[in-house]
């Protein structure tokens, strides 16, 4: 028999957003995320956050800031073992206030994007898994997103679909 001495767990997120109501008062987005354990060992004592920000000019730094500071989780789920899903129900806001909005032809838009950031543990270290996702609903049958407009009061959006944004971390 062949033992391994690399025995560790290996966190993938997915997103699958369900709505996005925009109000007076905040942007929000509903959505599932999966944890998936493609590792080989079990994942312990997991702990996921999500934010919502805006696309554009400072993303990067703002996902980074996120990724980097962790936040106080209560509820850690206890272990996801090897090969296995777990899919949890959120949803993450922003005030209103926050929204940056954009203007194209006289339409003002919006674009958001999903940060969701995991770390957790194993026998011998610690991990961490973060990615970003682009929300939108699909614009024909290009395979991009198109921005939610919100120049047309309270509004609410389904259909949704999500692209995974280049930057993550994965260690």
């Amino acid at each position: 028999g062949v033992v391994s001495s690399t025995l560790r767990p290996w966190l993938e997120l997915e997103l699958e957003p369900s709505q996005a109501p925009v109000t007076d008062e905040h942007a929000a987005i509903s959505f599932d995320v999966t944890l998936f354990n493609s590792g080989s060992a079990p994942a312990r004592d997991v702990a996921i956050e999500a934010c919502l920000i805006n696309a554009g000019n400072q993303q990067d730094v703002q996902l980074a800031e996120f990724y980097t500071t962790a936040g106080d989780v209560r509820d850690k789920i206890p272990a996801v073992a090897p090969m296995a899903r777990i899919t949890l129900k959120s949803a993450v806001r922003l005030p209103r206030s926050a929204v940056q909005e954009y203007e194209v032809e006289g339409r003002k838009l919006f674009m958001p994007m999903v940060a969701i950031n995991s770390r957790y543990r194993w026998s011998s270290g610690e991990g961490q898994s973060a990615a970003s996702f682009l929300v939108g609903p699909a614009a024909n049958d290009s395979g991009k997103l198109a921005p939610l407009r919100v120049d047309k009061g309270v509004r609410a959006w389904k259909g949704l679909a999500a692209h995974r944004y280049e930057k993550g971390i994965r260690r």
